[in-house]
């Protein structure tokens, strides 16, 4: 599978998931997203030939990092939008879970907020 990995690195451990993911034979894509990254304008082109978007955060799409018409690129395209993430607890969870919608599958770090907001596409 053609992966499109979106990740900030931390501690120089981030990337390795990619890393992870090319092991099991996938073809990755990597994408840095930088702190100073606030408007999105990620090339519509790094789309071509990709299977699944992968982020390691909503935050991403929150703070317009990954913009709504990349996103819409995506999906028109049939590309599956999947995410690794947590909660931001500096915004009211109401807020936040909003930044689940564009994914078709997030996988959550936190069992008690899944069975809380109880999201067809939230998974512990």
């Amino acid at each position: 599978m053609n992966i499109l990995y979106f990740y900030h690195e931390y501690g120089g451990r981030r990337k390795k998931y990619g890393e992870l993911m090319e092991a099991m034979g996938h073809k990755v894509k990597y994408y840095r997203i930088k702190s100073k990254i606030k408007e999105g304008k990620i090339p519509i082109k790094n789309l071509d030939a990709i299977e699944l978007i992968w982020t390691l955060s909503t935050f991403y799409n929150y703070y317009n990092a990954i913009d709504q018409k990349f996103i819409e690129e995506a999906k028109k395209r049939g590309i599956l939008f999947v995410t690794y993430t947590t909660i931001n607890t500096a915004i009211p969870l109401q807020e936040w879970i909003k930044s689940y919608e564009p994914y078709d599958y997030v996988f959550l770090q936190n069992k008690e907020i899944v069975k809380r907001i109880n999201q067809s596409n939230v998974v512990y």
